[in-house]
Order: structure tokens, then C-alpha cells, then sequence
């Protein structure tokens, strides 16, 4: 926040708001409207000037089972007889913004709802109506202004009945589980004191949550879905005090991301932020959030001792006490097993092999306090298959999508009487193959002949192992820092082939970009991958350019249009595990057109079922997908069917009435001959065992 709109904030902030006899009865009526069996307990006030708030109420999320209130709202409460209503939009025109500036300058963990009465001295005409006071909103009000005027739609008017109350708790429910302060400071440059408070709150809310296993006897999705809600504050608060130096007392979130990136003892705070940006697109279903809480333990401990390490912050004293293993006694005693085999190797730099391996599963596990992988090599090559895989372990979170080189020790361990040899990696770096790197100037329709021994690409790879980044985060940054760092790269090399490129890169495809391809570059920038190289160059069965820039086959074109629905051409993009390259390549943009679909998606593969209750999605969500559906992708059967209260994906309605019609069919066709033998079957076995086919 610059300090002319801190100014302007702060200016609304120390307003009092003056009261009216509206506003009075407004309260009233309100709190009429959200009887709620429990779940909502109002503690309003009337004549409350400071801190510019009417009160708070309690949300209960089950109040049949606990009374324990599930999250506190700050609220303001208006009422009003001047408002405009133009195709189902009411228009309003808030004179204070006290309270949205008080939501948006301070760092609170209550979320801040506007309630709005209409007409509230007019008996049977009151109408109310709630904005959530998002990251989002207070960011898109010009405080420099006096007021603001704020359209509600029909989804926020609450009306006097129980169906209605019962949609807001709903909507509740996913404010709770999308709200994060934390996601003030993408605006606001915050103080190291600021950062540390936030880290205090954080630990304070995970600790609680973790200890409510063992004295309420808890569910493990119940106690993730808590945490989950509190891992973007306690990320981005490390991420930004990770930044934060004598030269920098306040910092911002792409400064502190971008510092991160930068060295791979801190690259998986960015990652980490990065994968969260991506979850607060979407609410965790049941059980999902268990299976995340399970993802993300490793990025809890990570921070846990980089705080501790680095800034003698204690946090998360009780983190292993988080069931990982549901106390599976079997389970507990192979991992101990293995992890003194792994501390048996002492040898910290082993000779590196030669050959090239892709991590293609890595799985930490935890003794202790101590935090061990074992992973997955799939050697690298366009003609290595699934049985090319070999299995290692390592303290050392490697943390890269492109190939790599390892040096590796064999330990002994006795597994429950059988005497078992395991790889123990001592050394490792990235070594992409230089065949990638040629083919990626290919694309670009430049030639370069790099090879192993070329200067330039030790020092790219040396880059790439120190930093843990990709090419598509270094063409990412901001255009100082990346120009330092290619100046440090190749300052010592005697050739600067790829460095044109990686210019050309920058200049054409980073992520402000929208040249025609860009997607497809981007993606092939992460993995950098032979096999998807090969499968999206011009070839004798591909020939015709997407443009005439790129070397890239017409083929890529679904892919560049519609990247979630559409494979890369020659590969499997669109499938389990890849969405988060999408996003990386596309943008979050994408995402939000996608939203429905994903869900949907999602929600097929989780239940086995492919109709679903029509609330789960937003309908004018629904609409705007469908129109930006080509021709071509509503004949594939992209589009989303709303009928009878219920909606689904077209091609999966279409494909399991096909299946469903075909079976049916085929079962009422005869298999021909099967009577005679039948027939010659019972004349020629007399005596049968079995005493079902006896009696037949």
C-alpha cells in the first residue's frame, strides 16, 4: 500500500458514522430475518460508532451436534428507502466506507459481511440484502472517494424463509473456508512485526486444531479442513519474511515470491504459495481436505524449521501428533527401518551416474523429527517405458521437473528377517539432455547445436540445481532481476547460443504475455521433455504451421485455445496431477472461465456419479461457461446440462447411455449355437457336483 492510499484509508477510518432511524430498524428486522435454528447468533448494536462495526454474530455450522461456533463475522448494518433496481440488480450507494477501508487496513481473521435493509420502516416491504466484504471488493473501491455504490445480485437478498437462510449458511460456509487475510498483503507492504503477529495467530489456530484429535476424539478431515483454512496466512507470512532484510523493512508478495525462487532451500515457499493460490480456487470436498492436510504436512515442516532455523520462531510444537499414519504399527516400524539404513550411508558426495532420470514420484515421510523421501526415477529418453523405473532414497528434497544425474550409495537393511539392498542418493543436479534444449530453439524456429560440453551449459545447469527453478519462473521475473541473473549465468562462458533464447523467451512468452503460442510454450517450458517436443514440431504426418512464428504444428491449436479441455498435441496434458502445470502455463484467468467444469470434473471421478443437484454450481457460472464453448467443443460434448433441478457434463450423459443401450442390447441377442451346446453338454455329463447346475 502506497502511502497516499494509506492516507486515504486511514481517513475513512477515523470517520464516525452517523446513525438514522433507518439504520435503527434495520437492525431489528435483520435479526428477524436470520432466525436460524442455531447456526446464526446476532450480537448487534445500535448505536456502536467505533470501530466503525454494528457487532458480530456467531456462525454454527451444526448446531445439532456442537454449539462451538465455527467463525465470527464482523458486520455493518445499513437500511436504506433510496436504492435503484434495474434487471434484477439493486444498486445502492454506501456514503461511508468506513467499514470497508477498517476491513482492508486491518490484518483480522473475521471475515466482514454489509448487510443491507431496504425500505425498513415500510411494514411488508423490507427486503435485505449481504455483500462479503472480499479481498477482492475493498481492493476494487477507489478510497480517495467519499462513497461507492455496490450492486447486489438476487443470489445475496436473503428473504423471510427457511430455504432461503438455510442457501446463506451455505454461502457462509465457503466464505469460511475461502477467507484468509493473508491475502490482504498481495496489496500491502507489511512490517517484519506485522509478518510475526500473523505467524503467532497461525501456529496458535494449528496447534489448537491438532490437539482437538486426541480431546475431542476428531475426524482427520475434520481437523485438516480447519488447518487448510490457515496455510496461505502462514506461507505467505514466511514468504515475506524470508524477504525482509536491513536493507528492506517492508517488502511485497512478488519481491518476496520472486526472492524465494531464487534458491532452492526456500523454493518450496513459493511452490507452496504457488499450489495454494490454486486451491483457493475451489472448496475441498469430504475427505479432500484430509488428503491435502497429507500433501501439504511436508510444507508444514519445511517452514517449521526454516522459522526456527533462520529466526528462532518455535512453532508447530505438536505437529507430530497430526495422525499421517493412523498409528499402523507395521507401517511405523518399515519406516523406521529405512530410515536408519539411510543415515547409515555417510558418504555426502557421491560420484554421479550417467544416466538421466525424471523424479516421477516423490513421498516423504517423517521419523521423528526428521524428514526422509523415497522416490521414484523414471529413466529419461522419447523411448523409456514404466519398466525403466528404479526406486532411491534421500534427506534432499529435490525439487525439479526436468532430468537429472544422481550419485547413489547401496545400504543393507534386515526387513523382518529378508535382507534387502536400497539406493541412498548422495548426490544429485539437473542435466537436462542438450537434445531438449535444441529442440526447444527448434520450436522457436532457430537452430542451436549445444552439447554437454559447452560452458553455457554447465553454468544453465548449476543455475537450475542451486535455484530449483524452471525456465518458465526465470522468464517470469521482473525484467531486472532476470537480466542480473542471465548476466550472471553466462559471465564466464565462452558461448551464448541459449541465451538468445532464453531473451526471445522472455520477450515473447513470459507471463504478461499474449502471443499467439504462448501457452504451448510455456508448457513445454516445464518439463522440457524429448517426447513432448517431438509431439508438437512440424513433421511429414504434422505439417501445417499453427503460426508463422513458431515451428509448432496446427495440431496445438485445441491446446493453445482451450488448455483444460484440450490435450497438447502428440501428449496427455489434460489429466490427473497435471492441472497445476495448466494453470502455471495459462494463467488463473483460464481457471476461473473453467471453474464449472473442473468441479463437475471432479466431483465425477470422487462419486462414480454424473448427475448432480444444480446448487452446486453458480448458474450464471454455468452460462458463461457454455458461451464461450466453440462449435467443436459443444459437438465433443463440453457443455453443461441444467434439467430438472439437477445438471451434468454432456459427453459423460451421452457416453453412459450408449454404454447402457449397448448392454441392454447385446443382452437380449442369443448367442448362436448356444442351445446345442447346451444340449450336448448335459447328454454327454451325466453326473454334475455342482447342485445349482443339477437342478437347472
Amino acid at each position: 500500500m502506497t502511502s497516499s492510499n494509506r492516507e486515504a484509508v486511514e481517513r475513512h477510518i477515523k470517520t464516525h458514522s452517523v446513525r438514522s432511524n433507518e439504520d435503527r430498524s434495520a437492525v431489528n428486522i435483520l435479526q428477524a430475518f436470520l432466525r436460524s435454528d442455531g447456526k446464526i447468533n446476532p450480537n448487534f448494536a445500535y448505536n456502536d460508532k467505533w470501530p466503525n462495526t454494528d457487532g458480530t454474530f456467531e456462525f454454527v455450522s451444526n448446531p445439532s451436534v456442537s454449539r462451538r461456533p465455527t467463525q465470527n463475522f464482523s458486520v455493518q448494518i445499513k437500511g436504506s428507502s433510496c436504492y435503484s433496481e434495474s434487471n434484477g440488480v439493486v444498486k445502492y450507494s454506501l456514503k461511508s466506507l468506513a467499514f470497508p477501508a477498517y476491513i482492508y487496513s486491518r490484518v483480522t481473521q473475521d471475515p466482514g459481511i454489509l448487510f443491507i435493509v431496504l425500505n425498513p420502516e415500510v411494514r411488508g416491504s423490507e427486503r435485505v440484502f449481504w455483500k462479503y466484504m472480499s479481498p477482492q471488493f475493498v481492493n476494487s473501491i477507489d478510497y480517495t472517494h467519499d462513497s461507492v455504490t455496490i450492486a447486489f445480485s438476487s443470489d445475496e437478498e436473503i428473504l423471510n424463509t427457511e430455504e432461503s437462510i438455510n442457501f446463506f449458511c451455505d454461502k457462509l460456509e465457503k466464505i469460511i473456508n475461502h477467507h484468509s487475510f493473508i491475502s490482504q498483503l498481495e496489496n500491502v507492504n507489511y512490517s517484519e512485526n506485522d509478518v510475526k503477529k500473523i505467524i503467532k495467530m497461525c501456529d496458535e489456530q494449528i496447534t489448537e486444531s491438532i490437539e482437538r484429535f486426541e480431546i475431542y476424539d476428531d475426524t482427520r478431515d475434520n481437523i485438516s479442513r480447519r488447518i487448510l483454512t490457515k496455510l496461505e496466512d502462514l506461507c505467505m507470512s514466511t514468504l515475506i519474511l524470508n524477504s525482509l532484510d536491513s536493507r528492506f523493512q517492508t517488502t511485497s508478495v512478488q519481491l518476496a515470491w520472486e526472492r524465494s525462487m531464487l534458491n532452492i532451500e526456500t523454493k518450496y515457499l513459493g511452490s507452496f504459495y504457488r499450489g495454494l493460490k490454486y486451491i483457493g480456487k475451489r472448496i475441498p470436498d469430504e475427505g479432500q481436505s484430509e488428503r491435502l492436510m497429507l500433501k501439504y504436512y511436508d510444507f508444514l515442516w519445511q517452514i517449521r524449521n526454516f522459522l526456527s532455523e533462520h529466526f528462532k520462531i518455535n512453532i508447530l510444537d505438536n505437529l507430530e501428533k497430526f495422525p499421517l499414519h493412523m498409528d499402523d504399527p507395521v507401517e511405523k516400524n518399515y519406516y523406521e527401518l529405512i530410515a536408519n539404513a539411510i543415515d547409515s550411508v555417510h558418504v555426502k558426495t557421491g560420484q554421479l551416474r550417467n544416466s538421466r532420470y525424471y523424479v516421477q514420484k516423490k513421498v516423504p515421510f517423517f521419523v521423528g523429527k526428521e524428514r526422509y523421501y523415497e522416490i521414484t526415477l523414471q529413466l529419461a529418453g522419447a523411448c523409456s517405458t514404466k519398466y525403466n523405473r528404479i526406486t532411491a532414497y534421500t534427506k534432499d528434497n529435490i525439487s525439479t521437473n526436468y532430468s537429472i544425474k544422481i550419485g547413489y550409495e547401496e545400504a543393507s537393511v534386515d526387513l523382518w528377517g529378508i535382507d534387502s539392498k536400497l539406493k541412498v542418493i548422495t548426490n544429485w543436479k539437473v542435466s537436462l539432455d542438450p537434445t531438449c534444449l535444441n529442440k526447444m530453439a527448434k520450436v522457436l524456429c532457430n537452430e542451436t547445436r549445444i552439447s554437454s560440453n559447452y560452458g553455457e551449459y554447465n553454468s544453465l545447469m548449476k543455475f537450475l540445481t542451486e535455484t530449483g527453478m524452471d525456465f518458465l519462473d526465470l522468464i517470469d521475473l521482473q525484467e531486472v532481476r532476470f537480466s542480473d541473473i542471465i548476466d550472471e549465468i553466462y559471465k564466464d562462458t565462452n558461448t551464448s547460443k541459449f541465451k538468445d533464447i532464453l531473451l526471445l523467451l522472455r520477450g515473447r512468452y513470459s507471463n504478461a504475455s499474449r502471443s499467439v503460442g504462448s501457452n504451448t510454450i510455456r508448457y513445454l517450458l516445464i518439463n522440457l521433455r524429448e517426447e513432448t517436443l517431438d509431439g508438437v514440431l512440424i513433421n511429414q504426418f504434422a505439417y501445417k504451421r499453427m503460426c508463422n512464428e513458431l515451428n509448432l504444428s496446427s495440431k496445438c491449436i485445441p491446446f493453445e485455445k482451450k488448455p483444460f479441455l484440450s490435450n497438447l498435441a502428440g501428449s496427455k496434458s489434460v489429466g490427473n496431477g497435471n492441472i497445476k502445470n495448466i494453470v502455471r502455463a495459462a494463467g488463473f484467468d483460464k481457471v476461473d472461465f473453467m471453474h464449472p467444469y473442473l468441479i463437475l470434473k471432479s466431483h465425477i471421478k470422487q462419486s462414480g456419479e454424473i448427475y448432480f443437484d444444480e446448487k452446486l454450481l453458480d448458474y450464471n457460472d454455468i452460462i458463461r461457461y457454455n458461451s464461450q464453448l466453440d462449435k467443436w467443443e459443444r459437438d465433443q460434448g463440453y457443455q453443461i446440462i441444467r434439467e430438472s433441478g439437477h445438471i451434468c457434463i454432456e459427453s459423460y450423459e451421452k457416453s453412459t447411455t450408449y454404454i447402457l443401450n449397448e448392454l441392454l442390447r447385446r443382452s437380449k441377442i442369443d448367442n448362436k449355437g448356444q442351445k446345442e451346446f447346451n444340449r450336448s453338454f448335459l447328454k454327454n455329463n451325466t453326473e454334475i457336483d455342482d447342485v445349482l447346475k443339477r437342478n437347472c
